[in-house]
């Protein structure tokens, strides 16, 4: 079976061919390789639509410029690309977030193993480097947890880890789900409950801490849901918005009522912590 490659340069790099990865991943694209210039993104033939990869990069239009070049490639075995490029994250000298093929060079607080392939959640990308940042210095045991757009779940093994009672790890791409129940078998763990959905399924649930690494426009469409389902004194982490998103999320907190904790930084990502 061939493949689609397309070749995107992108002006200015950051952060915008992470999210123009996110958002190509919804279009059947299954893997990607960050280049100098941008990113390679891998398609198969006949899911490819130009048409498709034209109406999204003009979304970007003002905020970056993109070319791009396509070529047929032939089979590609997406286990070995991915093994070339991803290399074991230390957080805090914690945690190892690292893949089956990686050797332990010490031991680790939390010593986390994912399968990555194309869902999101390796602990490179910064937001999720901060969610662990935060989550390695709060106290999870016997708490329930939300991982909301859970992505590899990640977050929700490490919450796991660390002695939290439950975990609901949820997201809209089924191809993330997927790869999340794979992952919480890797790491040995029971207490993760994996669904495909969105909000929805969070009808009559309640937590102690919600785990949201989404981006901005989903926050705000769905913040009120998360409020309703935190329990008093619960906390909240968000994460997966920019510098300049900031006052919009601030803005909602506050109409809600949350206490925000903490602010961090990391590159131009923004990761907030708020307690009811």
């Amino acid at each position: 079976m061939n493949y689609i490659e397309v070749n995107i340069t992108i002006k200015p790099l950051e952060p915008w061919h992470d999210l123009i990865s996110s958002d190509l991943g919804h279009f059947n694209y299954e893997s990607f390789i960050q280049t100098e210039s941008g990113i390679k993104a891998f398609v198969k033939l006949e899911k490819y639509s130009e048409n498709d990869l034209l109406l999204l990069l003009k979304e970007y239009s003002e905020s970056c410029e993109t070319n791009f070049k396509v070529k047929e490639i032939e089979s590609v075995n997406w286990n070995e690309e991915w093994e070339k490029n991803f290399s074991p994250i230390v957080v805090d000298d914690k945690c190892i977030v690292r893949a089956t093929f990686h050797n332990l060079d010490r031991k680790y607080d939390y010593d986390i193993v994912i399968n990555p392939k194309m869902s999101f959640g390796t602990g490179h990308h910064a937001t999720t480097n901060l969610m662990i940042e935060q989550m390695l210095k709060l106290d999870i045991k016997n708490k329930s947890v939300l991982d909301m757009g859970c992505g590899t779940s990640v977050l929700g093994i490490l919450a796991s880890k660390k002695a939290a009672k439950a975990i609901f790890a949820v997201d809209y791409d089924e191809w993330s789900v997927n790869n999340s129940i794979e992952n919480v078998k890797l790491n040995n763990v029971d207490n993760i409950t994996v669904r495909h959905g969105s909000e929805e399924e969070l009808k009559g649930r309640h937590f102690n801490l919600i785990l949201a690494n989404i981006n901005l426009n989903v926050l705000l469409a769905q913040i009120e849901t998360y409020y309703q389902v935190l329990e008093p004194k619960g906390i909240i982490l968000f994460s997966g918005l920019l510098e300049q998103d900031l006052k919009k999320l601030l803005a909602k907190i506050k109409q809600l009522g949350l206490l925000v904790k903490e602010t961090k930084q990391k590159d131009k990502w923004i990761m907030v912590y708020c307690e009811k």
